[in-house]
């Protein structure tokens, strides 16, 4: 979510083309699963037993096994990021089994790896599964502007194959379980942005860049926040790995609830599409905490990670 403290803004959910992801990415969440279907919605409390995907009867042999996996976790919730992504057909499997799962986003081709533990981590990071048949343990060696980006639920994962991780990398997840949509004050007028709004958005988002602003702006991820007056005061997106994000209020109009309003309407609209709203928090950023709270959203306790 967003990096100003001012006005919390880094929350950091493309329609899956098959119908086993169109299928499986109606999942929503409930007192003790995700479910594909929207009316058996509960409000549900943050328990270890909570939510994962139901495998829909024609989702693939892999969104099954990674599903499985999912459920086989402690707290199933921390790997949200993995159950929606794969759900909506956003990621490519490099490799699925008992003991973890990586995939590569479609979009970005960040990589994201989630394993039993440490040592099934390093395992799964000594096969040559990479892009150009590199491992990860070989990827983390990599100068910092030729080493991929890597995504884990577990910081200390990522540690253990050699990846660089500060603590400015280091997020915890907020998930909106409940089932009713989120009251809105009505005072922006929220619009989708197009590819013909790319040079403000640049100007204010710096989390990405420009090519990858330029494609979520062309897959109608980013919404913009009108006032009474027309102008647009801010705006909020997706990121490619289906979480809340790119929550960015200009500074001169900051301090009228607008961050609230925007990230609102976010969580409602993924409710509508049968999705699972969440987002990625630095763990330093209060703001943006707190924001989460006034939502209602769950902080989960996981330290999780992206790699510098």
């Amino acid at each position: 979510m967003g990096d100003k403290p001012e006005e919390p803004s880094r929350t950091k959910c493309e329609t899956a083309e098959s119908a086993a992801a169109k299928d499986a990415s109606r999942n929503m969440l409930d007192a003790e699963c995700f479910t594909c279907d929207q009316a058996q919605r509960t409000e549900s409390k943050p328990t270890a037993a909570a939510a994962i995907p139901a495998v829909a009867p024609t989702a693939s042999d892999n969104l099954q096994r990674a599903l499985a996996f999912i459920a086989s976790q402690p707290d199933p919730r921390e790997l949200v990021t993995l159950a929606e992504m794969l759900c909506l057909g956003r990621a490519d499997y490099l490799y699925v089994g008992a003991d973890g799962v990586l995939v590569r986003t479609t979009g970005s081709g960040m990589y994201f790896l989630a394993a039993q533990d440490a040592s099934a981590a390093e395992r799964i990071g000594s096969m040559p599964l990479l892009v150009g048949g590199t491992t990860l343990h070989d990827a983390a060696r990599l100068p910092r502007d030729e080493r991929p980006i890597l995504m884990t639920h577990d910081a200390r994962q990522a540690r253990a194959l050699g990846f660089p991780v500060s603590r400015g990398s280091c997020y915890n997840i907020c998930l909106y379980e409940r089932e009713h949509p989120l009251p809105l004050a009505g005072t922006l007028d929220i619009r989708q942005l197009g590819p013909g709004d790319l040079a403000v958005v640049a100007a204010h988002y710096d989390m990405l860049p420009e090519e990858d602003i330029a494609r979520h702006l062309a897959d109608g991820w980013v919404w913009g926040g009108y006032n009474a007056q027309g102008d647009l005061v801010g705006f909020i997106g997706e990121h490619d790995e289906s979480a809340i994000g790119m929550l960015e209020v200009f500074p001169e109009h900051r301090r009228h609830g607008y961050a609230t309003e925007l990230e609102a309407h976010a969580v409602n609209r993924m409710l509508a599409a049968g999705r699972v709203p969440f987002g990625q928090v630095v763990i330093d950023n209060a703001a943006s905490f707190a924001l989460q709270e006034s939502l209602g959203m769950t902080r989960l306790s996981g330290v999780q990670c992206w790699t510098e």
